[in-house]
């Protein structure tokens, strides 16, 4: 199936979609479903022969913030693949294409698949040293709410090269849901991380060797 998939999902072969328009709706799903279970049928067997929890292991991380930037930097690159097969289908290089909506929308998602592939393999990168604070954690999210946002309306709705069921449908609507997810935890952990700052203690901690201290644990002398 990962060699298959690709064949069916070429639009150029007009198996199960072709570029505006899906062919066989039961194809399409139904190749994905088998190309996840055949993942996890590798999964189980493998732990049932040879002890390795692949999908045990593999869970925790796909949940965690790092997984759904990785998550994020694969429907980007769909989305980034798909729009340049829509872009080479349509002459959208020729002058009397290059201003057609859907022509234009397809640059934006283009656009939008490498700037989220680009920020998303940063941010991968930089959480794997340590070196993502929170703010820049919240902006690379925001701007990808942001983009996603736009993303949505160009690509899916209206003439936008994503508008049928595909690869490009999904992969946006991925996309978009993830940088949501990623925007939301961010806001939660950089709003609990200045609530635990304000809410630090307001008066000095007073010393051991402090004068009200020392007379508080001095024992009185018998005679």
């Amino acid at each position: 199936w990962a060699g298959s998939l690709p064949v069916i999902m070429n639009p150029a072969n007009s198996i199960a979609i072709g570029y505006t328009d899906y062919f066989n709706a039961n194809l399409y799903f139904s190749s994905w479903f088998a190309f996840f279970a055949a993942i996890w049928i590798v999964g189980e067997l493998a732990k049932e022969l040879y002890g390795m929890d692949f999908i045990g292991v593999a869970s925790p991380h796909v949940k965690s913030r790092r997984g759904k930037w990785y998550a994020l930097i694969a429907t980007s690159l769909i989305v980034m693949s798909s729009s340049v097969r829509v872009f080479r289908a349509f002459p959208c290089s020729a002058d009397v294409m290059a201003k057609s909506p859907t022509c234009r929308q397809t640059k934006f998602a283009i656009s939008a698949g490498v700037i989220g592939t680009i920020f998303s393999m940063v941010a991968t990168l930089y959480m794997a040293k340590g070196n993502l604070s929170h703010r820049t954690d919240w902006c690379s999210s925001a701007v990808m709410v942001i983009i996603w946002s736009f993303g949505l309306g160009f690509i899916t709705f209206g003439s936008g090269p994503g508008q049928n069921i595909g690869n490009l449908y999904f992969a946006t609507w991925g996309s978009f849901i993830l940088s949501v997810l990623l925007a939301g935890e961010s806001i939660r952990e950089y709003l609990g991380v200045q609530e635990q700052a304000n809410s630090g203690y307001d008066g000095e901690v007073e010393s051991p060797e402090s004068p009200q201290n020392l007379t508080a644990g001095r024992q009185p002398v018998q005679v």
